[in-house]
């Protein structure tokens, strides 16, 4: 912690690639850091995706653009890590019973659940959430209330006067559903039949912690994986590594190909569909934009070490999908794309009623037509850019207008300077997402002005390291102006 401190102290200057050693440094000082020492201590909780796979990147992006292998051998200990933490190697399943040759994840990425049988009933009340652990139930003559308790005990949500009858107006299962996207995302069904007047007994019940093999997850690690095969794939020089690009290939190849159940054609390529009764937010529906984006990486890559047409056309798929919903934009610097969070042709964003018959959880949601955030919007501009570089959907006028997303849309300055506005329309705030600024440098070919913003953001903002994204941040600068 000592040395954050003087760090915090001394300020960093993310666009200088000789400090990038010395911030890498810094994680282990940081008790909340995903530093990812070894995968069995990030089990089932989405860091070794969220955190060692973009660490991972980092130091690929070094070596590309110092020539140090010490940073490919620094990817290398990353990986095998990736490897052992497999659910095939650690002898772990989904909420399925399935074991499969990727990475589940838990809390907070998947859905609590508990199931209450009823009295006198053959019938029981199932009742998920993705925040809560534990709900208390109190019944009154002929109804219940029902209150969502996170890990401190504190009260995130109540509801009051439920009845477990489906066709009344305070069924539970109606009532959960009517939060639409608020936290602590309730919802409930009933299995068996009910009696008139039945009511679940009163108590607190535990929610147990379900586990899912997330597409984009899969992703973010095979991105790092595939990356280094085709860095060695590139480089006859790095020839002594392929025993390593070998095993990592295939090993992403396994998992990705887990995954392929689930992309199914749109009216514009393929999406990603999130399996019904999955412990997901959006089960039973189309997956927010980034995840199919996210395998797209992968694909792209695969193809390119393969030759394999089946893998490029998977890529072209989910790249159409998502070019389909990108909008342009007027701004003072030209044209910008903007993009929503879910495509506009699914069925989050605009919404589903009870007669679609959508889901057993949730018999009705609300349309979620949120704009993407910075964050996330990472995934898609990498995908875009792998997909240019293959020649795939994208082309120069395209690079050009999500440069200028960035440059006349995101970029902002407030009390600290220069920084990021939350979405990439412009809106919902600043400086949240201010570390992923960096990782935007991947359009520095398409505008200089972008990748002198981008650093003016990371040194404005001085974002600690608490999250790899820093990290890579850091590194796809240092690239960027050594090309």
């Amino acid at each position: 912690m000592a040395r954050y401190l003087d760090v915090c102290l001394n300020r960093i200057d993310f666009a200088d690639p000789s400090n990038f050693d010395q911030l890498d440094a810094l994680f282990p000082a940081m008790q909340s850091s995903p530093r990812y020492q070894a995968a069995s201590l990030e089990e089932d909780r989405g860091s070794l995706a969220w955190g060692a796979a973009i660490a991972a990147r980092a130091y690929l992006q070094m070596y590309r653009h110092s020539g140090n292998e010490r940073y490919l051998r620094r990817f290398i200990g990353n990986a095998e890590q990736f490897l052992l933490g497999r659910d095939t190697e650690v002898d772990s399943t989904d909420y399925r019973g399935i074991t499969a040759p990727a990475w589940r994840s838990g809390q907070p990425y998947t859905t609590n659940i508990c199931a209450i049988e009823i009295d006198d009933c053959p019938a029981r009340l199932e009742i998920r959430s993705k925040n809560a652990v534990s709900v208390e139930i109190r019944q009154h003559d002929d109804s219940f209330d029902l209150i969502f308790l996170d890990q401190s005990k504190s009260i995130m949500a109540e509801f009051s006067d439920l009845v477990l009858e489906e066709n009344a107006e305070r069924f539970v299962g109606r009532v959960l559903a009517e939060r639409g996207w608020r936290q602590p995302l309730p919802a409930a069904r009933m299995t068996g039949m009910v009696h008139n007047g039945a009511l679940p007994p009163e108590g607190t019940f535990i929610l147990q912690e379900q586990f899912y093999v997330s597409a984009v997850e899969t992703g973010q690690i095979c991105t790092a994986l595939l990356e280094f095969c085709v860095l060695v794939h590139d480089q006859v020089e790095l020839f002594k590594f392929q025993k390593y690009a070998t095993r990592f290939q295939a090993a992403a190849a396994d998992a990705l190909r887990f995954h392929e159940p689930d992309i199914r054609p749109s009216r514009n390529g393929a999406c990603f569909i999130i399996a019904a009764n999955a412990p997901y937010d959006f089960e039973s529906t189309d997956a927010p934009l980034n995840h199919g984006l996210s395998i797209a990486r992968c694909y792209i890559q695969l193809a390119k070490l393969t030759n394999n047409t089946i893998y490029r056309n998977i890529a072209e798929s989910l790249l159409r999908h998502f070019y389909a919903d990108l909008e342009i934009v007027t701004t003072d610097g030209g044209e910008a794309y903007v993009w929503p969070y879910f495509t506009r042709a699914g069925i989050n964003y605009a919404g589903y009623g009870v007669d679609d018959h959508v889901s057993e959880w949730r018999k009705f949601r609300k349309s979620n037509k949120r704009c993407e955030d910075a964050s996330h919007a990472v995934v898609a501009i990498e995908a875009a850019v792998e997909g240019f570089k293959a020649g795939l959907v994208f082309d120069d006028i395209d690079m050009k207008r999500f440069s200028e997303t960035f440059n006349s849309l995101m970029c902002t300055s407030d009390e600290v300077g220069a920084t990021l506005t939350n979405f990439i329309d412009g809106s919902a705030g600043t400086g949240k997402y201010a570390s992923v600024a960096g990782r935007w440098a991947v359009l520095a070919p398409w505008s200089h002005e972008l990748l002198e913003r981008a650093s003016d953001i990371m040194n404005a903002n001085q974002p600690a390291p608490e999250h790899a994204t820093v990290l890579l941040s850091m590194a796809t600068l240092a690239t960027a102006r050594s090309l």
